[in-house]
């Protein structure tokens, strides 16, 4: 039962078909739109122009040495990137860190082992023969501008698919604060659409979510957008 349940989850090496991409949606920042000070004048938002989905990268092999990862931290822009993992002759595994059940390949000194990251977040995981042995493997959201108007939307992939009980959750950094609040909480699309309403410099950034387990990755690298 578990594989089953992590095959579908992403792991290449286990043949099942990939769960169909879920419909685009998007989220307009309201929180943004109602504050007062420095807010420009309100006004119709423009309509955002929906960029393509992003190809995912292809991304060098991840090697498995005796006690550590090289490199220990894998980053990648896009969402459905596949991360390949090669073991060169010591005795580990791939296991998440955490209690996600994603990343979770047997314990062997030879062969490889995928996994698709099909969601933006941090994913920790180490060896279960050693658990001073980690890495990481970092999904950043694509598609994010580094500029634009305010009052424009903006659309985003923070996805490359959905998975039936997996959500996304997103926070913004608004400009001249200090602490992070939520854009959108418990997406199940692909895309996510952000209409800044003043000026400034904002971050994004977003994780992946169980609902079932109620845990998650820790949030992916920020993504910078300026508004002017």
């Amino acid at each position: 039962m578990d594989n089953l349940r992590i095959a579908a989850y992403g792991e290449t090496d286990v043949s099942h078909p990939n769960t169909r991409p879920a419909r685009r949606g998007g989220h307009r920042d309201r929180a943004d739109r109602r504050s007062g000070g420095g807010a420009a004048p309100a006004r119709s938002p423009a309509a955002a122009v929906q960029p393509p989905p992003c190809v995912p990268q292809v991304v060098p092999t991840v090697l498995v040495m005796g006690g550590a990862f090289s490199p220990a931290t894998r980053t990648t822009s896009t969402p459905g990137t596949t991360v390949h993992w090669q073991w060169n002759g010591a005795s580990a595994s791939v296991t998440s860190t955490g209690g996600l059940p994603l990343m979770r390949s047997q314990v062997k000194s030879s062969g490889t082992y995928s996994f698709t990251f099909w969601s933006a977040g941090s994913f920790p995981y180490h060896s279960t023969v050693n658990t001073s042995q980690k890495g990481s493997v970092q999904v950043k959201m694509c598609n994010i501008p580094k500029t634009a108007h305010v009052n424009a939307q903006t659309e985003f992939q923070v996805a490359s698919a959905h998975k039936r009980g997996w959500v996304a959750d997103i926070e913004v950094l608004r400009p001249g604060t200090s602490k992070w609040a939520w854009l959108k909480t418990d997406a199940t699309t692909t895309f996510v659409t952000f209409t800044p309403a003043r000026t400034g410099t904002y971050q994004l950034r977003a994780r992946l979510r169980d609902k079932a387990l109620k845990k998650s990755s820790a949030f992916s690298p920020a993504s910078t957008l300026r508004v002017s």
